[in-house]
């Protein structure tokens, strides 16, 4: 399969604290949330704050990541590159720790684990955002755009988690992955659940299309 593709820093955020705040966000799935979250990479922490409708708490210097405490709809605010992305109980922005600039966005765009129909909804209109917005998948072939395919679907409910990788010009890179929301369910008959999970920022790896 490739190389094993390597996050930095502000992308190891742990899977369980991930699936932990989307359970706590079911409690949201009945209603549409009015949060949204609106930001430009390299923008200030506080200047998000002032223009977004969430919960995220005030920078605290020293700290260099926060979270929102009930789901927000994400738009990253870019005049080419730019797309949006359904409510998410798990959303956290990363920042330098004395300059609030906004260096990496954590999501997933889901408050409850979904059906595999409903997440590959969610990640088919994503790509095509990305498609639109000029953004180019890795050829790398276990990096390449999820497909609503039957193989990739078998491939899905086996908890293989595919993951495409995007870049939007020299200035952006996105990865998108969906996973079964059980992270013991490999080998199960039927997952319980699927969570996407999108990671936001400037470049941190490079495509090997002949890999």
């Amino acid at each position: 399969m490739g190389k094993r593709k390597r996050w930095p820093g502000h992308f190891v955020i742990p899977y369980a604290s991930m699936l932990l705040m989307i359970s706590a966000g079911q409690v949201y799935a009945l209603s549409a949330p009015d949060d949204e979250v609106v930001l430009k990479l390299g923008e200030s922490y506080e200047r998000v704050r002032a223009h977004s409708r969430s919960t995220l708490p005030p920078f605290e210097p020293g700290k260099s990541f926060a979270t929102v405490e009930r789901p927000a709809r994400f738009r990253f605010d870019d005049p080419k590159y730019g797309f949006a992305a359904p409510a998410a109980q798990y959303l956290l922005v990363s920042f330098h720790n004395k300059t609030s600039e906004v260096e990496a966005v954590t999501l997933s765009p889901q408050v409850k684990d979904l059906p595999l129909d409903e997440a590959m909804a969610i990640i088919q209109d994503l790509q095509r955002q990305l498609q639109r917005g000029g953004w180019v998948p890795f050829k790398h072939t276990y990096s390449r755009p999820i497909q609503d395919t039957s193989e990739a679907r078998r491939w899905i409910r086996a908890c293989e988690n595919p993951t495409s990788y995007w870049n939007g010009g020299n200035q952006y890179q996105l990865s998108l992955n969906l996973r079964c929301s059980d992270s013991t369910a490999k080998g199960k008959v039927t997952p319980s659940g699927y969570v996407i999970s999108i990671d936001l920022g400037r470049p941190w790896i490079s495509d090997q299309p002949d890999e």
